[in-house]
């Protein structure tokens, strides 16, 4: 057989000792000879292996430029999540009616629409979930009624997806609606709930944020010209709007 040196061995019984090990031979030639082709076999191993490998250095750069490649989520447009201690404004639309269980008349049923407005205060609690003190309140007066709402509510906003600007809205608090002419005053105070649907829209260092929510009321008692009343009313509203928020 050919050993390195492109030499040919003519001793036959060497090609078992160099299989074998030469563990049987007692002469230190074939001890040497096999032991030599073994270390050159491993040699040419390990410099083909590192041949196919790239350099430390290489690695090391590869990894910040594949990184790089990919774009950040603010880069790619992506909605920031809301974190921290933050606020938004917004304004809109609602449309408003009320209940009342014991009236035989069903005058209050009818929905009327006015001009609505929500601020918030919101702080992160645990990853994706905020909790928020919101205010907001509706007017529409017109020739027969003048009639407000005010509302204060703590809200918690989660969020499904940190990739996504989505959030959903639920919360509880106290609401006081407020109708009057010249005749006389009916006013209700109430405790809310409501649950809602929205979306931060990036827009530069702050999102445009559409929302609808949907506020019922319970409990609480009507006065009407200073009297209490048998007949409770008790307001509901479907509020459509846009906030400014800001991180």
């Amino acid at each position: 057989m050919d050993l390195a040196g492109g030499r040919s061995l003519e001793r036959p019984d060497l090609t078992e000792d160099f299989h074998l090990g030469a563990a049987e031979r007692g002469d230190g030639v074939s001890h040497r000879l096999a032991f030599d082709s073994v270390r050159r076999l491993n040699t040419i191993q390990i410099e083909s292996c590192q041949e196919g490998m790239r350099p430390p250095g290489e690695i090391q750069v590869s990894v910040p430029l594949v990184a790089a490649s990919f774009p950040s989520s603010a880069q790619a447009g992506v909605p920031p999540l809301r974190d921290g201690l933050h606020g938004s404004v917004g304004l809109g639309s609602a449309s408003v009616s009320a209940t009342c269980f014991s009236c035989e008349s069903d005058f209050f049923n009818d929905r009327t629409s006015g001009f609505s407005g929500i601020a918030q205060l919101e702080g992160t609690v645990i990853f994706r979930l905020v909790l928020a003190a919101e205010f907001g309140g509706w007017i529409n007066n017109d020739d027969v009624l003048d009639r407000r709402m005010a509302s204060l509510n703590v809200v918690l906003l989660g969020c499904p997806s940190d990739k996504l600007g989505l959030f959903l809205k639920s919360g509880l608090g106290g609401l006081r609606a407020v109708a009057e002419n010249d005749l006389g005053y009916v006013a209700t105070e109430t405790f809310t709930s409501q649950i809602g649907i929205g979306y931060d829209v990036p827009v530069g260092a702050v999102d445009l944020t559409p929302y609808v929510t949907y506020i019922r009321t319970f409990g609480g008692e009507t006065v009407v010209n200073g009297f209490v009343s048998p007949e409770a009313l008790y307001p509901n509203a479907i509020q459509v709007g846009v906030a400014l928020t800001l991180h």
